[in-house]
């Protein structure tokens, strides 16, 4: 499965680069970055301008497993 970032990140004008721990991907701006594919589902812990570029800090969502109406599951053990 694969996964691509907020939308909204598609109105950066300015060069983003895309923090995850210790790796760095650099895009030229926001629709370069929404328009990329990753194999992970992120979260996007901060955001900061950082000599004329936008920084994006992001983490993996670890989503807690839903049932259909979108509670938390239930466990019976």
């Amino acid at each position: 499965m694969t996964y691509k970032l907020n939308p909204e990140l598609s109105k950066i004008t300015s060069p983003v680069v895309l923090i995850d721990g210790d790796c760095r991907m650099e895009f030229q701006n926001g629709k370069a970055l929404t328009e990329a594919v990753f194999e992970k589902r992120y979260l996007i812990k901060s955001l900061t301008a950082v000599e004329n570029k936008v920084e994006i800090v992001v983490e993996e969502q670890n989503a807690p497993q839903q049932n259909w109406a979108g509670e938390e599951a239930v466990s019976f053990f």
